[in-house]
């Protein structure tokens, strides 16, 4: 695996983690969405509210999606990912490469004090090091894969809601 290789494939990294981020972040936003329509008309239903406490009640709601939306997509699309922080996650969770993978990033990047020959070997064990570890595997799912299904569960709930009783959609 050639360093070019080995850079594209932390750059593939890196677009992953952004993309599996912002799906976290539209999976938590729908599903808080939801929970605070749904307390949202518990409360209203509850309380029997005149219209200024319901306006006010709705307002703070919508402030908190508001919050969550910003928080949760619109700074992880907007957030600046390095390579080199990609490579120090990759660093942590596969301490095999010993500070390997940041230091290949350096010397690919600018020229750098120091034996050449010490660079190279580096570069070499770097991308011996990735070629026989798949790199993919520091990529957690998991958590996206939950926040996409309490997010389907939310519109799940719902819909199942407004089917039970149609007068809710009116």
């Amino acid at each position: 695996m050639p360093p070019t290789v080995l850079m594209d494939s932390l750059n593939g990294i890196r677009r992953r983690v952004k993309v599996l981020s912002v799906m976290f972040g539209v999976g938590l936003v729908l599903a808080a969405t939801v929970g605070a329509i749904l307390g949202i008309v518990f409360i209203d239903y509850l309380l029997r509210l005149p219209a200024v406490p319901r306006f006010t009640i709705m307002l703070a709601g919508l402030v908190g999606v508001g919050w969550c939306v910003y928080r949760y997509v619109v700074k992880p699309l907007r957030s600046k990912l390095s390579i080199s922080d990609v490579a120090g996650r990759l660093e942590h969770a596969f301490p095999s490469f010993d500070d390997r993978l940041r230091s290949t990033i350096d010397f690919s990047r600018a020229e750098m004090p120091g034996s050449e020959v010490m660079k190279d070997r580096v570069i070499t064990e770097a991308t011996r090091l990735a070629a026989e570890i798949d790199l993919n595997r520091a990529v957690v799912f998991k958590p996206v894969a939950y926040s996409m299904a309490a997010a389907a569960a939310a519109l799940a709930l719902m819909v199942a809601l407004a089917f039970i009783n149609p007068s809710l959609t009116k």
